[in-house]
């Protein structure tokens, strides 16, 4: 995985009240981003494994990025929790009711004691996205950043591309895959509709394309006629590009979908999850 920090020459460390934090956090790693919206600009990126690895909960990793890091102990405008949940329920908004997410998440998840249930509404996709973070998370959270704002790691991502695929006129769906250091996403859109979202396990290239594949196979499409973008945890050197770039035709990495300008010498493709 590939750990980075960059600040722009303009950053100011007296100044972070006037910026937006935006935390991501997954069970491997954490990162975030300093936005100042006044001049519509990204002034600073960190992602990094958690400073103790030997910790094995995911909470108690959590609470020493925080603590270690003299940039997450400063006030912020306002600050965004993005966290990588594999634990997740879309439901339309037409029969979406608050009073009843527990009944929608539990038709294809199951809900432990620790679990706490979130949602994000998703307007380009008319859909609302249910998922859980451990209380104890929200609890630290909530008492360090009292105005926090919770959100699945694909729901930003999601509208992004939804309102993208809008430009389109292409009959072709087109495939994102986020991939993290044990799991991936797929996420299909066209034509301003999310037509698939999923997320899978996988240990190897092979594990990968047995999905990946079957998901376009149940779909009906071709793998010649599709655009895939790729994002996240994968490099052109790595055996899991090398060994799958043959099996499509539009094979690319992500750039990111965002019109804050910024200065960070990271792969886009990289940086295109983190910055939105």
């Amino acid at each position: 995985m590939e750990t980075f920090a960059h600040f722009d020459e303009s950053f100011n460390l007296n100044k972070t009240s006037t910026y937006n934090l935006t935390l991501h956090f997954s069970k491997d790693y954490y990162a975030y981003v300093l936005k100042d919206t006044i001049r519509k600009q990204f002034v600073a990126i960190k992602k990094g494994e958690y400073p103790e690895q030997k910790r094995t909960l995911i909470t108690d990793k959590i609470k020493d990025a925080i603590k270690s890091d003299v940039y997450l102990n400063k006030s912020y405008k306002s600050v965004d929790i993005v966290f990588r949940s594999n634990k997740f329920t879309l439901v339309p908004t037409a029969i979406f009711n608050k009073q009843n997410i527990k009944t929608y998440f539990n038709f294809n998840n199951e809900i432990k004691p620790e679990d706490e249930i979130h949602f994000n509404k998703l307007n380009e996709t008319q859909a609302v996205n249910l998922f859980v973070v451990p209380s104890a998370i929200t609890t630290f959270l909530v008492n360090k950043f009292p105005e926090v704002k919770f959100f699945q790691h694909s729901s930003n991502i999601i509208e992004l591309l939804i309102a993208e695929s809008k430009k389109s006129n292409s009959e072709y769906p087109t495939f994102y895959i986020n991939f993290s250091r044990d799991d991936f996403d797929i996420i299909a859109v066209k034509k301003g509709q999310l037509l698939f979202y999923n997320n899978f396990y996988y240990k190897t290239c092979e594990d990968y394309l047995f999905y990946f594949l079957n998901v376009i196979r149940n779909m009906e499409y071709n793998n010649d006629k599709i655009d895939v973008i790729l994002s996240g945890e994968i490099t052109p050197k790595m055996e899991l590009y090398l060994n799958s770039y043959k099996y499509f035709a539009n094979y690319k990495f992500a750039q990111v979908m965002n019109n804050f300008t910024y200065n960070f010498e990271v792969a886009e493709h990289i940086l295109s999850n983190i910055l939105y």
